[in-house]
């Protein structure tokens, strides 16, 4: 059994440029909120520093690594099961999201919710044209699936708590779309999800979503996870 606090982890690939920098940002962040927390970046088979970036941060830090690149969900996935705590945090390593705003998350958790998103409110203004067209399709036809209202499926900094991922761990998806689909599932077995609004900034280095790839694969185990619930 999980015990109280928060697990933070931190998915990576080839981000050298970047972990080390988010690792220290989110430091003393959990460090203020005083309850129980570890940081554990998943470095998932980076072809370059990454590893030894994190390795270097401090003691403190967990560095779980995959050989091989696996995929963005697959190391959530690691890092969700090497966690001592009850209570799941993520966030990219790309130093797009206000780390700084992590205390309202948490306050969220001990308000009582399953899982708290930041959802980021300039993102479509980032979006290229046909990325906007297809990121708001996207939401659409989600919010009808699920019959709930969902602002920003795919942020990547929240929390949520352990016993809800492991409850829907085979359906979740195991490339980027692991956000969506832990998100559809929360919101389709009626879980309390809270999303509060940040802004969001451009990545540091290059993209490594493959949209279409990751889309189709998320719908289709978010049918499958459907029929199975």
């Amino acid at each position: 059994m999980a015990s109280t606090g928060l697990s933070y982890l931190i998915p990576a690939y080839n981000e050298e440029d970047a972990i080390a920098s988010t690792v220290e940002r989110l430091r003393p962040v959990l460090a203020s909120l005083g309850i129980p927390y570890e940081i554990i970046v998943v470095n998932d088979g980076s072809r370059d520093a990454t590893r030894e970036r994190a390795e270097q941060c401090g003691a403190d830090i967990r560095v779980l690594s995959h050989p091989v690149n696996i995929g963005y969900g697959s190391a959530i996935k690691t890092g969700i099961l090497g966690a001592r705590y009850d209570w799941i945090g993520i966030v990219d390593a790309d130093s797009t999201y206000e780390i700084e705003r992590l205390p309202e998350l948490v306050k969220g958790m001990r308000d009582g919710f399953d899982m708290v998103v930041a959802a980021r409110e300039n993102v479509l203004t980032l979006d290229k044209p046909v990325k906007r067209f297809f990121r708001k399709l996207l939401i659409g036809f989600l919010n009808v699936m699920v019959a709930a209202r969902i602002e920003d499926p795919n942020s990547g900094f929240r929390i949520f708590t352990k016993a809800l991922a492991l409850r829907f761990f085979p359906f979740l998806c195991n490339t980027f779309s692991f956000t969506t689909s832990i998100t559809v599932f929360a919101l389709g077995e009626k879980y309390f999800v809270k999303y509060i609004k940040i802004p969001y900034s451009k990545r540091v280095g290059e993209s490594k979503v493959r949209h279409f790839r990751d889309s189709l694969r998320m719908m289709q185990l978010v049918f499958q996870g459907i029929t199975f619930f």
